[in-house]
């Protein structure tokens, strides 16, 4: 079973080492399969997700919150990606997101009947 540790490449050490002990344990005490969804996110990949699900409005009041926090690269970067379908999944504008920088890891769980769920 793959469970996608090559997306931790770029975690923080100290983040992945406690993460795969975490996912160790689980797996041994719970027989409950992690499977690893993104690690370290770029901010053009932040602002694709941010984007999902959100109106011009919306889109427009976090650019000009970004120019006002003196960031106007990552403002251009959400006019960059463009508009992207789905609903929303994160709060977190680009150059905020702590999967930026390396300190965040999102995954999913296996159930016994092989489904993902979480």
């Amino acid at each position: 079973m793959n469970q996608h540790f090559e997306k931790l490449e770029g975690v923080n050490n100290i983040v992945k080492e406690a993460f795969l002990k975490a996912v160790d344990v689980i797996k041994k005490e719970l027989n409950i399969t992690i499977l690893v969804v993104e690690g370290v996110r770029s901010v053009e990949r932040q602002a694709m997700l941010y984007r999902q699900g959100r109106s011009i409005t919306e889109i427009e009041a976090a650019k000009a919150k970004l120019i006002n926090l003196g960031k106007p690269d990552y403002a251009a970067i959400i006019d960059k990606v463009g508009p992207q379908n789905g609903k929303k999944v994160t709060n977190s504008l680009p150059g905020t997101s702590i999967h930026t920088f390396g300190y965040a890891i999102d995954y999913a769980i296996l159930n016994s009947n092989g489904i993902v769920t979480g």
